[in-house]
């Protein structure tokens, strides 16, 4: 998301994460837990959590961390063989990291689920992570990571039936150090 312009009404794309832009939150109908959106009315970035709420992510002009600095922050994106936009459908590559290593590379359990080990030592204790799934022809796929520790990753992705999908993923995991 880093050097991303939101521009109200619009969808930011780039090849790592979709965002789309609003004016205030999304209604209940619409919220998918885990989708993060730039809220322009008030100039920060959200998500959707585990119970439908909204929490902000980040304020205008600000990358504070309010913890101390006790937290770590982590990113990923991996996609099928062959690189972005090819969905992981069999093997899997990592296309970027924030730190080489930290993430192995993710295994396909089954039709949208995936796991990858997180190196020990990263989180000190279990990471909030939220993931953006990118799928070809698919309007709204569902990137969950339940089950989660801080020492292997799984994430879910589904269509907006729950069913299965395979897709490109990029997550980012937030825990303590």
């Amino acid at each position: 998301m880093v050097g991303v312009v939101a521009h109200p009404g619009t969808e930011q794309r780039s090849t790592k994460v979709v965002v789309p832009s609003v004016f205030g939150d999304p209604d209940a109908s619409d919220r998918i837990q885990g989708q993060v959106y730039y809220d322009a009315s008030v100039g920060s970035f959200k998500g959707i959590n585990n119970v439908g709420g909204v929490d902000i992510l980040s304020v205008a002009g600000s990358n504070a961390v309010t913890s101390g600095g006790t937290e770590r922050i982590e990113r990923m994106d991996f996609s099928g063989a062959g690189g972005p936009t090819n969905n992981c459908s069999s093997t899997c590559v990592v296309n970027s990291q924030s730190t080489t290593a930290l993430f192995g590379t993710p295994s396909r359990l089954g039709l949208g689920a995936y796991t990858a080990s997180i190196a020990n030592g990263t989180f000190s204790g279990t990471p909030t992570c939220i993931c953006n799934a990118i799928q070809n022809g698919a309007k709204r796929v569902v990137c969950d990571t339940h089950g989660t520790t801080s020492t292997s990753l799984f994430i879910a992705t589904e269509n907006g039936s729950g069913t299965g999908i395979d897709s490109e993923v990029s997550v980012v995991c937030m825990g303590p150090k």
